[in-house]
């Protein structure tokens, strides 16, 4: 695996890929690794008249093209972006106080068109179209805020989580690594575009371990096996109830020719019971299925299972990889590492990091002799409906 640290923009990382190598794979069109180098110096390009390190929030759809226009744009503003299914109060509560100058949606969103900000987007050609907002030039540097993530909100208010360039290629690398891939290998994303998991897992992890990326044309059972078994998926990520959703819509048939190519799932976001791991493994032929566990604030992973034949453990979500985890006397999980973000915005650093700067996640687990982590709950209990 690469070093991360010389990976200054997104077209260095392109760069080393033989220039016809499909990476972006979906409804059966192919980008080469020329095809995404061009298009992203395009976007450079056309963004130099926008000051460095401007902030800009994005109402995008879930398309393999939005991910790595993401990707792409954070190399030169801070991108910031947003769930497109929010409403027009729910975008306007975000966009609050976060110092965006301007959104880069579709032309015809009808959310973007009703909020008091400049609108922008990306042409048919691949020109960056904004409006003449101003500001002030920021210097570049190794820790440049490329992105910024919102939380769920799920426990809470959501809370907006400034990313790195850096840290968000730190994890990527780890996540590679943790997970052996290579340049045979072919993730499936299925993850929505505003998520950690869809820029870091799905697509920066597999381009540093010069693979591809498989785009599922939506998230039920039918797109994602036809990901598998039309457009070559070696490995997927999803949450239980994505599992689930394909145990109950596929035949037997289908789930064991998906395991036949498979060499693992892996499990995220939220439990999954060892009962339906254990099924759902013989359901797909005895692919594993990988059980980890990560946050916005981490940049993706903080504990992981490892593969076969190395030992996993049902119930847990595996040992802390390359970051510092410990409990604390409230039995809270606590981490550490380069990869972490300097704090939410907005709010005060001490309310959520320890004196010795360690993250408090608000995750309660145990840690067994063997390093293995069990998650048992939340040390806040509110869920917002």
């Amino acid at each position: 695996m690469s070093d991360t640290s010389e990976f200054s923009r997104l077209y260095e990382l392109l760069s080393p890929l033989p220039r016809d190598q499909p990476v972006l794979i979906s409804e059966g069109a192919a980008l080469t690794a020329s095809d995404l180098a061009d298009r992203a110096q395009h976007l450079w390009t056309s963004l130099s008249a926008i000051p460095a390190g401007t902030r800009i929030a994005t109402r995008l759809p879930d398309a393999p093209s939005t991910a790595f226009t993401l990707l792409a744009l954070s190399h030169h503003v801070q991108v910031m972006a947003l769930n497109p299914a929010l409403t027009a109060t729910e975008t306007r509560s975000a966009l609050a106080g976060s110092g965006a100058r301007a959104l880069l949606c579709l032309p015809d969103d009808p959310v973007a068109r009703s909020l008091d900000i400049p609108c922008a987007h990306v042409s048919t050609d691949g020109d960056f179209i904004v409006p003449d907002i101003g500001g002030a030039q920021t210097d570049r540097a190794t820790e440049w805020v490329g992105v910024v993530l919102m939380t769920s909100g799920s426990t809470g208010t959501p809370k907006r989580v400034p990313l790195t360039c850096a840290q968000l290629y730190r994890s990527a690398d780890r996540i590679a690594r943790a997970l052996q891939l290579s340049e045979q290998d072919r993730a499936v994303h299925a993850l929505p575009m505003f998520h950690i998991g869809a820029l870091v897992d799905l697509l920066l992890a597999p381009l540093l371990a010069k693979g591809s990326v498989a785009f599922a044309t939506g998230m039920g059972a039918g797109p994602l096996r036809d990901a598998v078994l039309q457009n070559g998926g070696t490995w997927m990520q999803l949450v239980p109830t994505m599992l689930n959703r394909l145990r109950a819509d596929l035949s037997p048939e289908e789930t064991s020719q998906m395991g036949a190519q498979l060499r693992f799932i892996r499990s995220v976001s939220s439990d999954l019971a060892p009962d339906v791991q254990t099924r759902a493994e013989a359901l797909f032929a005895g692919t594993p299925i990988i059980q980890m566990f990560g946050m916005t604030e981490t940049a993706g992973q903080i504990t992981t299972n490892p593969l076969p034949p190395q030992t996993r453990k049902l119930g847990s979500v595996g040992r802390a990889f390359e970051c510092g985890l410990r409990i604390n006397d409230l039995d809270e999980i606590e981490v550490q590492s380069d990869a972490v973000t300097s704090g939410y915005e907005g709010l005060p650093r001490h309310a959520h990091f320890t004196n010795d700067g360690w993250l408090q996640t608000g995750d309660l687990g145990t840690i067994d002799e063997d390093g293995f982590v069990f998650l048992t709950g939340r040390a806040k209990e509110i869920i917002n409906r």
